[in-house]
């Protein structure tokens, strides 16, 4: 059975369930007790059942997947063109008419030439 938010809604109990857990593996490795099921099972399962659930919340909440445009590769390309735009502005005072991404216009418009101005 997966771990779910219904089976243990308070991380409290999760934690007080998994010292309960690991006190009766320490006592006696062999031992059968109900877990998460309705029947009894070997402690050791109920033991890895409880590692397996974690390790799927972890992943499930841990930010391994994509998530937007800024996962993008083309979007990290696009930040080292207003990079370098911004560095050639403010080191060698070129002319600089737009940036690639919302972020760079946001934070550093105020460096943008007109391209009316001469």
């Amino acid at each position: 059975m997966n771990m779910t938010r219904e089976n243990y809604p308070k991380p409290r109990a999760y934690v007080q369930a998994w010292r309960r857990l690991k006190a009766v593996c320490q006592e006696n490795p062999n031992a059968e007790m109900v877990g998460v099921n309705w029947w009894s099972q070997p402690v050791r399962e109920i033991q890895q059942e409880f590692i397996t659930a974690m390790h799927k919340r972890i992943n499930k909440r841990g930010g391994l997947g994509k998530r937007g445009r800024k996962d993008n590769h083309e979007f990290f390309v696009k930040l080292l063109w207003d990079q370098r735009a911004i560095q050639a502005k403010v080191q060698n005072r070129m002319r600089v008419y737009q940036f690639q991404t919302a972020e760079a216009r946001k934070r550093f418009g105020h460096l943008l030439d007109s391209p009316f101005e001469v």
